[in-house]
This record gives structure tokens, sequence and C-alpha cells, in this order.
């Protein structure tokens, strides 16, 4: 019986790693558990970065900002987007928020958590804002119109 129970506990973490081909993507869904728990955090970070851009803060929204983000786009590029789309898109608009995060992957399997929303400005639109950890700290990854497909394929 005890060689029983000791075969059992050994083949629930097998079953969990085999799972699927890649054992990346298992990984990231148990750490999606956590992200998810950590969802009000990560709303919070969304919320306070959309109200940067509502008042025109730009080295708060820069400072808000993925560095790995700023380093692979390019800060300048950044910049001039948060100055000639986003702030203007939000400047003094009226924010409505979408319950609920969903769980997102990146090309490396890291897991984060996206929000969307609507902007009331001169004409309603869309937006959502991926967020993920990097050196423990929560960031802004992307801010963008259009949905993304964020499904993992095994």
């Amino acid at each position: 019986m005890k060689h029983l129970i000791a075969i059992a506990a050994l083949a629930l973490p097998i079953s969990l790693i085999s799972s699927c081909a890649n054992p990346r993507v298992d990984l990231a869904r148990m750490e999606s558990i956590g992200v998810k728990s950590d969802e009000t955090k990560y709303r919070q970070e969304a919320r306070r970065f959309i109200k940067l851009a509502q008042v025109g803060d730009l080295n708060g929204l820069i400072r808000l900002t993925s560095p790995l983000t700023l380093s692979s786009q390019g800060r300048q590029k950044i910049v001039e987007n948060y100055v000639n789309e986003l702030i203007p898109t939000f400047r003094n608009s009226r924010v409505e928020w979408h319950s609920g995060g969903t769980i997102i992957y990146d090309l490396n399997y890291n897991v984060g958590l996206e929000f969307s929303g609507v902007v009331h400005g001169s004409k309603p639109s869309p937006f959502y804002v991926s967020l993920f950890k990097e050196d423990g700290k929560i960031v802004i990854a992307n801010i963008r119109r259009t949905p993304k497909p964020t499904k993992v394929k095994d």
C-alpha cells in the first residue's frame, strides 16, 4: 500500500508536466494562477497608467512602461506614440473599464494580465492594456486599440 501511494504521488507531477508538448506552457499555466490572484494590483497599475494619460503626464507614463518594451521598441518611438496618440486620445476623457482581467502570455510564455475598456473622447474607442511583472514590479508592456489573440497553443 505504501508503494502504491508513493507511485501515485509521483504520477501526478509527471502527468502535469507531460500534459502538452511544451513544458514552458505548463509552467506558464501554473504561474497564471499567481498572476490571477494579484489581479487587483495589476488593475490598479492599469488604471494609474490611464489616469496619467488623462492628465498628460508623459514622465509618469514612461515610469510605468516596461523597461523591456522601452528597450525593444525604442524609447523615442514610445515617447512619440504617447505624445501623438495616447495622451490626445485619453486627455480629459471619460474611461469605462470592462470587468475582469484576461491572462496573457508573451512570446517567451511569461504570464501577464490584460484589461480592456472604452475611452469616451470625441468618439468611443476600445483599448487594451497589457501588464507583466518585471523584476518584481508590475509594468505596462503594451496599450492598443484592437484585441489580440491570447490563446497558447500546445
